[in-house]
C-alpha cells in the first residue's frame, strides 16, 4: 500500500471538490468547430484524419470521430487479408461517397452512399471499396471511453504481435467475448452456464441472491448472443423522419431499433433553411 501523507489526502479530496468548476473551464476552452477546408487539406496528405479526439484537445471522453479516404478497389483502414480487425468498442460508419461491402463476423453486407454500418463489439470486420471513385466515410467509436476504463482491445490481422486473444486458437478467433473461449487456469471442469440454474426464485419484485449471481455468471454467454442478433446495416433510403420538439429527425443506430450498442447512438436531423 502507498503510504500517503496527510496533505496528499487533502489534495486528492480537493480535486474532487474542484472538479466541477474546473470541468466547466475545460469545456469552455475545448474546440467546437472544425472547418471543412482544414479536413480536406489533411486528407490530401493522409487517408485517415481524426476530426474529434481527446488527444487533439477536445474535452470529449467517450468517443472519437474521423474521416477516411480510400482509393478505387482499396480496402478500408485496418483491413487485412481475410479478417480485418476487431475491437471492444462500439463503432458506427457512415458512407459519404462510394459503394462496396463489409464482411462482418463472416457475413457480407453491401452498402452505398448514405448507408451506415453498426459493427458488433469484438466482431472481425473488413470493408472494400467497389466504386469507380474514391470512397469517403465518417466513423465514430467509443475508443476513448474504453481506453480510459482500461477495457479497450484492438486486434488487427496485420499486427498479430499485438493480439491478446486471437492467437489462442480457432474458438478464440470466433468468439465475440474477449477470453470467451478460455478455461480458467487450474479449473477442473468447464462451466456449462445453460445447465446451472438457481433453485430459489424471487417473489416477482425482488430477485434472490442466487438469481442475481446466475445472471452475472451467464452474462457473457448471453451478451455474445445479443451481439450476433443485433442489426448491422442501416439503409439510408429506408430512414424515416418524424417530427419532434427538436425538429424532424430519423433515428438510425439505436438499441430500441434492434442495434446492439451501449454508448454510441446515431440519428439524422433535418435543418430547414434559415
Amino acid at each position: 500500500m502507498v503510504m500517503a501523507r496527510k496533505e496528499d489526502h487533502l489534495r486528492m479530496r480537493m480535486e474532487h471538490i474542484r472538479f466541477g468548476k474546473e470541468e466547466l473551464e475545460r469545456r469552455r476552452k475545448s474546440p467546437v468547430h472544425v472547418k471543412a477546408e482544414e479536413i480536406a487539406a489533411q486528407l490530401k496528405e493522409h487517408y485517415h484524419v481524426y476530426i474529434v479526439d481527446p488527444r487533439l484537445g477536445f474535452n470529449q471522453r467517450t468517443f472519437r470521430f474521423w474521416i477516411n479516404r480510400r482509393s478505387v478497389g482499396e480496402e478500408m483502414e485496418y483491413s487485412g487479408l481475410k479478417l480485418g480487425h476487431r475491437h471492444t468498442v462500439d463503432a458506427v460508419i457512415y458512407i459519404l461517397q462510394g459503394k462496396g461491402y463489409s464482411v462482418i463476423d463472416g457475413v457480407k453486407y453491401p452498402w452505398e452512399a448514405g448507408d451506415m454500418i453498426c459493427v458488433p463489439v469484438f466482431a472481425w470486420h473488413r470493408h472494400h471499396n467497389e466504386s469507380r471513385e474514391d470512397l469517403y466515410y465518417l466513423a465514430a467509436t467509443t475508443g476513448p471511453f474504453s481506453m480510459a476504463t482500461g477495457i479497450a482491445i484492438y486486434e488487427e490481422e496485420k499486427y498479430p504481435e499485438y493480439w491478446i486473444f486471437a492467437q489462442k486458437g480457432d474458438e478464440a478467433m470466433k468468439t465475440l467475448i474477449p477470453g470467451g473461449a478460455e478455461t480458467p487456469p487450474g479449473a477442473g471442469v468447464e462451466i456449462d452456464q445453460s445447465r446451472w440454474q438457481p433453485e430459489q426464485r424471487g417473489n416477482g419484485t425482488e430477485p434472490t441472491a442466487e438469481e442475481i449471481y446466475y445472471q452475472q455468471l451467464s452474462y457473457a454467454q448471453e451478451e455474445e448472443k445479443r451481439r450476433r442478433a443485433g442489426k448491422v446495416l442501416v439503409k439510408g433510403k429506408e430512414l424515416r423522419f418524424g417530427s419532434t420538439p427538436m425538429g424532424r429527425v430519423a433515428y438510425a443506430v439505436e438499441p430500441r431499433l434492434g442495434y446492439h450498442v451501449k454508448l454510441l447512438g446515431t440519428l439524422l436531423a433535418e435543418i430547414p433553411p434559415g
